[in-house]
């Protein structure tokens, strides 16, 4: 018998959400398997379980299952390596050991019937980012470590993102970030061999670029999508691609597609001040994400990398 069948459960919203096509629906089964697998013994018979499918599952399909007051989000990896979500808690678990940002709590990283599953404290939505968001993020930063990387390979979107601890931020950015884009840019036909050496030009001139700074415990990929405000306007970091790396990568990030207010880097700025010239340096700071774009996605975030790169060779 089935969890779903003996559990004994309403389930609400599912067949009337239209967003839930047959294949869908598979998905989501076999997801409230998992769930209920996991709560065993906690709800009570007959209790309403409400399934909802939530936006921005682009890599992963992610549902929030609400029971009575309480509420979790369940990530489903479909086309993922097994261990995406052990690298995603990995990181989750380092931002939130700082003490400093709101990160959800990991609950579970699991495998159901040959799928992984990630389930996560929910946070419910509002609007509005507090400018303490800035002074919180520079507290992060704070963190640090001995040398640039992290103890293991991670992931920035669906791509495999290099780790290895290096010296120094300049060999770092060339060997782990910019060299493994543009090579896969080379390999699949997007960059020629001309095209390439504007590239290579800019990497002996990176540790003259970028000021020096100690190592910084960074969220990765942080655009808007990634930082979400809660019903009181506190901002909760989710998605992570954490590395030790120079804290003008998240800062960059942040402006690349908008979403944080002035008054945000304001208070970061009040909080850890930036070397002078971070404007002058922001499309830098940008490059590695316009690189994993382009690789992922194409069309003008190549166009876009290599004029990055003309600039500051």
């Amino acid at each position: 018998m089935s969890l779903l069948s003996s559990a004994n459960v309403r389930m609400m919203g599912l067949e009337s959400n239209a967003l839930f096509h047959p294949t869908m629906k598979e998905i989501f089964m076999v997801s409230y398997n998992f769930f209920n697998s996991f709560f065993e013994g906690k709800f009570r018979q007959n209790q309403t379980i409400t399934p909802r499918r939530l936006s921005g599952g682009d890599i992963h399909e992610v549902f929030s299952f609400a029971v009575g007051d309480e509420s979790y989000v369940i990530k489903v990896n479909q086309n993922m390596p097994e261990d995406v979500f052990l690298k995603e808690a990995d990181g989750l678990k380092a931002l939130r050991e700082t003490g400093v940002v709101n990160v959800p709590r990991v609950l579970e990283v699991d495998e159901w019937e040959g799928t992984q599953y990630l389930l996560l404290e929910y946070i419910s939505k509002g609007a509005g980012m507090k400018a303490s968001f800035g002074s919180e993020l520079a507290r992060m930063h704070r963190a640090s470590n001995e040398r640039f990387g992290w103890h293991s390979d991670n992931y920035i979107g669906s791509l495999e993102q290099l780790n290895p601890f290096t010296a120094t931020w300049a060999e770092f950015f060339v060997e782990s970030r910019l060299i493994p884009c543009v090579q896969k840019l080379r390999d699949n036909g997007s960059l020629g061999s001309g095209e390439t050496r504007v590239f290579a030009s800019l990497e002996s001139r990176i540790e003259y670029l970028f000021p020096s700074e100690q190592p910084a415990l960074l969220h990765g990929d942080l655009w808007s999508g990634n930082a979400l405000v809660d019903e009181r306007g506190s901002t909760w970091l989710i998605d992570p691609a954490v590395y030790f790396g120079h804290r003008e990568m998240d800062l960059g990030m942040m402006r690349l597609f908008g979403g944080f207010s002035q008054d945000v880097f304001e208070a970061y700025s009040g909080e850890y001040p930036l070397e002078g010239g971070f404007e002058e340096r922001v499309k830098l700071a940008q490059l590695y994400p316009i690189l994993v774009h382009a690789v992922l996605f194409g069309g003008h975030y190549i166009a876009e990398a290599r004029g990055i790169a003309k600039r500051y060779a």
